[in-house]
């Protein structure tokens, strides 16, 4: 049986070949690959957004869980298979987890997922 894993990374395309093959290397490892720049400004960011009050708490138990696999980096259609769900029902609970959180759009979602993801792993 074929076991696979999830992991991910962020590399800018003005990036050295070294820093990017660096980054192929770890990810492939499983690693999670960031450049400093960018990890050094997400953890900004989220400091910020732990000064102030979080409403996951209104997320239902499948929105809480579309939204750390959201975090994580997976796209619609990979979280619908890993939940055994349609599209359509992952695109909904993204509609409502955005209106709970008063998310203004896709990008302000993903951001807060994977910045969340990342103050829960600490």
């Amino acid at each position: 049986m074929l076991k696979t894993t999830w992991s991910s990374g962020y590399v800018q395309k003005e990036r050295s070949v070294d820093e990017l093959l660096g980054a192929i290397r770890g990810v492939l490892k499983g690693q999670t690959c960031v450049i400093p720049e960018i990890r050094d400004r997400v953890a900004r960011e989220g400091q910020q957004a732990a000064e102030k009050p979080v409403a996951i708490d209104k997320l239902s138990d499948r929105e809480l869980q579309v939204f750390e696999l959201l975090g994580q980096g997976r796209s619609s259609r990979e979280i619908a298979e890993h939940l055994h769900l349609s599209i359509k029902t992952i695109e909904t609970h993204r509609e409502h987890i955005k209106k709970k959180l008063l998310l203004r759009n896709s990008s302000e979602l993903v951001r807060n997922a994977v910045e969340w993801v990342i103050q829960t792993r600490e």
